[in-house]
């Protein structure tokens, strides 16, 4: 994929940036431990962990989710090794690197030189040279980071799909094909989804959560103020506009709130970027209308 300069500090932010202390995880430490135990978190070569990146906090709450849905310890570790395990055999970050470099090289040689191409493979190839930050990179970059890059940059939406036998495979739907609220429920049949979108919506109801996505530009002032007034219970009404014929309307109860489950479905199309324009009306009878921005 080729993001923009502002896209690349981003997805860097996701896994370099750890400030998530356990106690703002919403798990309970001795559940924590016993994941640890079971060798489901990942744990830097030090065999050190304090604090986690926003990979491992989503990935936390895929855990939680499957605690809740009575998953396996069995099944879990089979979810840890597809997004993790699999990427560090695979050299992902290593390869990644490898391919993003020649790409840059051959794309250079054809299309001329510009400051930018030659800063972003400087960056690729200092990383090469220095030891340390190449051992953190190649730890860090997983398959599921390159997942939340794509949902979360690209739109669309992904997650974990676990069958009857606990057998795991990630997955990925593209944004083309998200045409309405009921899709983001697209799997069928006689299995477990963990879609992201359903973590990313929890993330944006906590403080902790919407501190990092504000800072690092994923949410716009607009969608923090929607974010905002969910939060106070001071929406009157709100309609989400997805396409020519694809709204949803959402309007207080008679006690003037909107419940828990359609404020998460309003997350749920924040954190996907899954919306062409939104117009809320406020208790305090102010209105606010927006349409869809670039990403970042």
């Amino acid at each position: 994929m080729n993001y923009s300069t502002i896209e690349l500090s981003f997805l860097g932010s996701l896994i370099m940036d750890r400030h998530f202390s356990t106690s703002k995880m919403g798990v309970n430490q001795k559940i924590f431990g016993t994941w640890r135990r079971h060798k489901l978190i990942p744990v830097q070569k030090n065999g050190k962990w304090t604090k986690a990146n926003f990979v491992e906090i989503v990935w936390i709450r895929m855990l939680e989710n499957m605690r809740r849905m009575n998953c396996s310890v069995a099944t879990m570790k089979k979810a840890f090794y597809l997004f993790f395990q699999k990427a560090w055999e695979n050299n992902l970050a290593d390869n990644n690197r490898k391919v993003k470099i020649k790409y840059l090289q051959n794309y250079m040689k054809e299309n001329g030189y510009t400051v930018e191409n030659m800063y972003e493979l400087q960056i690729l190839q200092d990383i090469d040279e220095n030891l340390d930050l190449k051992a953190r990179l190649d730890f860090e970059v997983n398959y599921l980071y390159e997942l939340l890059a794509q949902i979360i940059l690209k739109g669309g939406e992904g997650g974990l799909k676990i069958d009857l036998n606990g057998d795991c495979e990630i997955y990925y739907i593209d944004s083309n094909k998200l045409s309405n609220v009921e899709s983001l429920s697209l799997i069928h049949g006689p299995m477990i989804t963990i879609p992201i979108s359903h973590i990313l919506a929890e993330l944006l109801l906590d403080n902790y959560g919407i501190e990092f996505l504000y800072k690092h530009i994923f949410i716009n002032e607009d969608e923090m103020r929607v974010i905002k007034e969910l939060r106070n219970d001071n929406v009157a009404s709100i309609t989400v506009s997805k396409g020519e014929d694809d709204t949803l309307s959402i309007s207080a109860n008679e006690k003037g709130l909107i419940t828990g489950e359609q404020a998460r479905k309003i997350m749920q199309i924040l954190g996907i970027k899954n919306y062409s324009s939104i117009e809320l009306k406020t208790r305090n009878n102010s209105t606010l209308s927006f349409i869809k921005s670039n990403r970042v």
